[in-house]
């Protein structure tokens, strides 16, 4: 079965309050008869895998950035883990200037007119944002809601996976940097968006609505 990212932490209405990660937790439990802790780390194993991997691969190694908010991710369940996910969204993508000079030779209608083409800065600010802050903490947020592992024994597991993935080696060690050694992260303000009615796409500065929050990652603190 396929979900909307979205949808996995929101408590259903239908069946106990229980969200969809705790109940595909449980399904995944019960036919390994592991501890919750354990079911749970495995649970946040998969989406680190399934999920969270090819999208840094195709950040860190091609230059390729996905806008992976919750609402742009669908993910397969099998045996109530994650095993598979796809990336919809016609207007989410943009490259960095490693992939701009890979690419345009092949494809002519990559131009830097387009508007998608990103400072190393600004694409790994708002890469970060939707595929971190909004989507990872978001399943972070809703396993530790199960009672069966604290958020921050699943900080150090993200974090842990995301030190072996840049000790591996990858061609731009950025937004990785900025996640493992940074002592803050860049959030988009929504709510101040749409207070002042402002267009992320349109604005002249994106990263203008954004604030500086402490980066839980490192655990280092720093200003908000």
């Amino acid at each position: 079965d396929w979900a909307v990212l979205a949808t996995l932490g929101q408590a259903s209405p239908f069946v106990g309050g229980d969200s969809l990660v705790a109940r595909t937790i449980e399904i995944h439990r019960r036919a390994t008869e592991v501890d919750a802790s354990t079911a749970c780390r495995n649970w946040f194993r998969c989406f680190l895998e399934v999920v969270v991997r090819p999208l840094l691969d195709a950040q860190a190694n091609f230059g390729i950035v996905l806008g992976a908010h919750q609402q742009n991710l669908l993910v397969r369940f099998e045996h109530g883990l994650p095993s598979a996910a796809r990336f919809r969204d016609c207007q989410g993508t943009g490259y960095t200037d490693h992939g701009f000079a890979d690419y345009a030779a092949k494809v002519p209608t990559l131009d830097r007119a387009n508007g998608n083409i990103v400072s190393a800065g600004m694409g790994n600010a708002l890469f970060i944002y939707y595929l971190v802050l909004n989507s990872t903490f978001q399943m972070v947020s809703a396993i530790g809601r199960t009672g069966g592992r604290s958020e921050t024994s699943l900080l150090v597991d993200l974090r842990n996976f995301l030190a072996e993935f840049r000790a591996a080696g990858v061609r731009d060690s950025g937004a990785l940097d900025t996640l493992l050694d940074s002592a803050t992260l860049l959030h988009k303000g929504n709510f101040f968006c749409s207070l002042r009615d402002l267009n992320e796409n349109t604005t002249a500065d994106p990263l203008a609505i954004y604030t500086r929050v402490e980066n839980p990652i490192t655990g280092k603190g720093g200003p908000r």
